[in-house]
């Protein structure tokens, strides 16, 4: 053999070695990833579950060993996680899996412990392993304080608004009801009446209080 020949085998083989290790790596990132976040919604804890890769994890096993941190509240899962599911590339899921055990006396910064099992399409197809898993006090909960807060303020504005509404009804009603009150009046006056009795008639219209307004309303 001669060192041509020789060079053109070697070449040849290095060719195949790296044509097959950038094989195995592109399989590699197309492979399922699971991430997890656990969250806080509404003093609800819940493990949020996404498939960031780019293939399907199918018989998913979540198994919740131990939650720490979260006061004297234990776990309190969801039948989702005692059942395998899968997810597609970019799914996500999630469950319940305790009450946040944080109140006026006590701050808590839960996290538990999780034993992880699926499935993937491509060489060991069986993965598993064992993580722990933060709360994650993300945007996700400051957007819900901000929705929240918009929403008293917009209670805030509409009770603004009511303030004087309730003001011109009661001046033409001829009432003295108070914003806080949660009664409908049907009043058995009205502007023409008022306008005829002042002028033709020359009544004078009487204010009604607040007390004998509420009382003609419960009778």
């Amino acid at each position: 053999m001669d060192s041509t020949m020789f060079v053109g085998i070697i070449t040849l083989i290095v060719t195949l070695i790296i044509d097959i290790i950038n094989r195995i790596k592109m399989i590699k990132d197309n492979e399922p990833q699971l991430s997890f976040e656990l969250k806080n919604i509404n003093d609800i804890l819940f493990l949020i579950i996404r498939n960031t890769g780019n293939t399907k994890a199918s018989d998913i096993k979540i198994n919740i060993k131990k939650i720490r941190n979260n006061g004297s509240n234990a776990l309190e899962e969801d039948f989702i996680f005692s059942v395998p599911f899968e997810l597609n590339s970019g799914e996500a899921t999630q469950g319940m899996i305790a009450i946040c055990g944080e109140n006026i006396t006590q701050r808590v910064f839960p996290y538990v412990d999780i034993e992880v099992s699926y499935n993937k399409q491509h060489f060991k197809k069986q993965v598993s392993y064992e993580r722990q898993v933060f709360f994650n006090p993300d945007e996700g909960d400051k957007t819900l304080q901000n929705i929240e807060k918009e929403i008293q303020l917009f209670n805030e504005q509409i009770d603004k608004l009511r303030k004087p509404i309730l003001r011109m009804a009661n001046y033409f009603d001829g009432n003295q009801v108070a914003p806080f009150e949660e009664i409908n009046l049907i009043t058995d006056k009205n502007f023409q009446k008022d306008l005829y009795n002042a002028v033709v008639e020359k009544k004078k219209e009487e204010t009604t209080s607040r007390e004998e307004a509420i009382s003609s309303r419960l009778r």
